[in-house]
């Protein structure tokens, strides 16, 4: 019985995992499809990232979308850099 238990719960979290990346799929369909037809190729995984590191995928891929029309090939790496606003660290006290 062990096993069987054991097996239901592997099952549970592959359940789990799939509807997660299916979700992550579907949240970045539109930008990525629009991206590709558009011939301003950006990956899933790039998209991923750039929700990770807090820079919204959708002004960073229409602004790409826009370079690569007008023949300037930069890469998205390069868009995020002139994006990423400005972090400061917490509220500190400037007491000496």
């Amino acid at each position: 019985m062990p096993f069987a238990q054991f097996g239901l719960v592997l099952i549970a979290l592959l359940a789990v995992v799939v509807l997660i990346l299916v979700g992550v799929f579907f949240y970045f369909l539109k930008i990525w499809v629009q991206a590709l037809t558009s011939g301003a190729r950006v990956g899933l995984f790039t998209l991923v990232a750039m929700k990770l590191r807090r820079v919204p995928p959708s002004l960073i891929v229409e602004a790409r979308i826009r370079l690569v029309k007008s023949g300037i090939g930069l890469d998205t790496d390069a868009l995020e850099a002139h994006y990423r606003p400005m972090t400061f660290p917490a509220a500190t006290s400037f007491r000496s």
